[in-house]
């Protein structure tokens, strides 16, 4: 499976085949959710960065990642990336000031 990896101005950064799993949650009603695992390499290192933006080959969805986690361990070696996907970002939107209007 082909993962493409964006920063936030939607450059392409890179390409990563090399997961060991990936779960893709999408939701019908509330924003989808993701989580891939992959062995720690340069090139993940480098790519992986919180604020980048990940897409799955011909799927209309993207997540971006949120969170990271680097597990070192006598038999594990692996980045464990989450997030949402990009409709996460109707989240962070502030409303300032609202106006009512009464009568005429």
């Amino acid at each position: 499976m082909e993962i493409r990896v964006y920063n936030a101005d939607l450059d392409l950064l890179g390409i990563i085949e090399n997961q060991t799993s990936l779960l893709w949650n999408r939701a019908y009603s509330e924003t989808g959710s993701f989580e891939g695992h992959f062995p720690i390499t340069k090139n993940n290192v480098n790519l992986l960065t919180i604020g980048n933006l990940l897409t799955i080959k011909d799927a209309a969805d993207c997540g971006v990642i949120e969170n990271i986690v680097v597990e070192e361990d006598y038999d594990i070696h692996e980045i464990t990336v989450s997030g949402r996907f990009l409709t996460s970002y109707l989240d962070r939107r502030i409303v300032q000031g609202t106006l009512s209007f009464n009568g005429t």
